[in-house]
């Protein structure tokens, strides 16, 4: 079973969790998008929104809030396998034209 670790926005390094470890956190709002994940022992970061199984968790999440503060409700978010999306060998922040600095 693959672990992997998360990298905080902040620098802050933390795990090694499970997929479905990754998918409860991204679920229950504790896993964001520019969050970035490695799988365990290696250096390649991936972004949290570019990773499939936890993108469309985030999305969902995303959108349930939104609704749920509306509506005053609450719903569950599930998801399936993860695997980067991206077509980058490696996610370098410092290389990323598209890095958000917020």
């Amino acid at each position: 079973m693959a672990m992997y670790m998360i990298r905080r926005r902040n620098g802050a390094l933390e795990g090694p969790y499970s997929s479905s470890q990754l998918r409860a956190l991204a679920a229950e709002g504790q896993l964001h998008g520019k969050d970035e994940i490695a799988v365990g022992g290696t250096s390649r970061w991936t972004a949290a929104h570019r990773v499939g199984g936890i993108k469309d968790i985030l999305e969902r999440a995303s959108f349930t809030t939104s609704r749920e503060f509306a509506e005053g409700t609450e719903s569950d978010s599930t998801g399936g396998e993860m695997h980067d999306e991206s077509h980058d060998e490696s996610h370098d922040e410092s290389h990323d034209e598209s890095h958000d600095e917020s």
